[in-house]
């Protein structure tokens, strides 16, 4: 497979303003990523799903390949949040996560002029977003059995 980034077709939307086919397909995505994958049996579909963005990356023949969610202030945390990132197995190691979260870095910088953004990161994630800059504040925490660290970033350092 060549370098997909490049052909990759990114769209935001609110919850209301998806319709019930892209929903669906993006739940089996979150579904096959955090449930089957990791072997975690949890109820992936929230009430944060209502008060956020949703972020699908798809490719040239409408398949979902990536998606982050994107929480606004006051929903989950006082700050923003992302959180749900993935990638569809088959696209993996051509960047796609990372690019997502600069995405949504770029939203909460540009759009919402916000200084802080939070993660809820599985433990094994740490070192990627601590190259965004995310640095971990609290515990380690065990949620649905997989460890998990808070992270914050200063969308301005």
């Amino acid at each position: 497979m060549d370098d997909i980034t490049k052909d990759i077709w990114w769209t935001w939307n609110d919850f209301d303003h998806i319709s019930g086919r892209e929903m669906h397909e993006i739940l089996r995505v979150r579904q096959e990523v955090f449930v089957l994958e990791q072997n975690c049996v949890y109820v992936d579909a929230d009430s944060l799903d209502y008060s956020s963005l949703h972020l699908v990356g798809r490719t040239s023949s409408g398949e979902i390949a990536t998606y982050a969610r994107l929480g606004l202030p006051g929903s989950g945390y006082a700050e923003p949040f992302i959180g749900r990132v993935l990638t569809v197995k088959k696209y993996r190691n051509y960047g796609l996560a990372r690019h997502a979260v600069e995405l949504c870095l770029h939203k909460i910088r540009g759009a919402w002029g916000i200084k802080r953004v939070r993660v809820a990161a599985q433990l094994y994630l740490k070192d990627f977003y601590g190259s965004f800059g995310f640095t971990q504040i609290g515990e380690i925490y065990d949620e649905d059995g997989i460890k998990h660290i808070d992270m914050i970033l200063d969308v301005d350092a």
